[in-house]
């Protein structure tokens, strides 16, 4: 799960909600802003970047090619190499210089291994811990597209039911597979697991992001 730096909405707002089908009607503000953000960081994870440019720094351990913890990375402004002792021992700035190039900006691998080779400071050894600036995220053409909002706006919907006491497909927004009663029977086809829940619901959440989701690689 990515780190989340927001504590309010930056994309969701009630004129967006209600015209993409949210009801605001048996809702209170606050409960829309609790909803609207938290679909905004779950929709962020899903997609392993933040919905917007947004600037971050990152503590990591040591590695070759080093995945950073989001993708869609456009910008690297520094990498600090702290030794054991928690020491920076060396610092490689500059947005556009070598010692600071990504490996795959879109899946956001850095070359770690590169910079370490130029920097003149291999006497001290490879750094214990990482400290990486950047920024990374959706530009504002890709999170405002229809399919995002909608996305946004169906599971801002599910956590509002939860909040309100409407309740969804199933409790905690749970997928249901086989339902019977005296007079009706059903067996769905299989629900996914998504980061949504596994009901019908999230599984139409899921598929409208299909194509901005990258799945990360978790190594090289």
């Amino acid at each position: 799960m990515i780190t989340y730096p927001y504590s309010s909405p930056i994309i969701m707002t009630d004129t967006i909600f209600q015209s993409y089908g949210g009801d605001l009607a048996e809702t209170t503000i606050g409960q829309r802003q609790i909803a609207f953000v938290l679909a905004e960081m779950r929709v962020s994870d899903d997609l392993g970047t933040y919905l917007l440019p947004t600037i971050v720094t990152g503590s990591y351990a040591y590695a070759p090619r080093l995945v950073l913890e989001v993708g869609d990375v456009h910008q690297i402004y520094q990498v600090r190499f702290i030794d054991s002792l928690g020491a920076v021992y060396y610092t490689a700035t500059g947005s556009y210089n070598y010692y600071t190039r990504l490996y795959d900006a879109d899946y956001g691998i850095l070359d770690i291994d590169y910079i370490y080779r130029h920097c003149g400071c291999s006497s001290s050894g490879y750094p214990f811990r990482l400290d990486v600036t950047l920024r990374a995220g959706l530009y504002s053409g890709s999170s405002y597209r229809p399919n995002v909002l909608l996305a946004l706006t169906k599971f801002s919907s599910i956590i509002l039911n939860e909040l309100i006491g409407y309740g969804n497909e199933g409790v905690g927004n749970i997928g249901i597979q086989e339902f019977r009663n005296q007079q009706y029977s059903e067996v769905r086809t299989k629900l996914l697991n998504t980061a949504y829940g596994n009901s019908a619901e999230s599984q139409f959440i899921h598929l409208l992001l299909d194509g901005i989701r990258k799945y990360r690689r978790v190594g090289i």
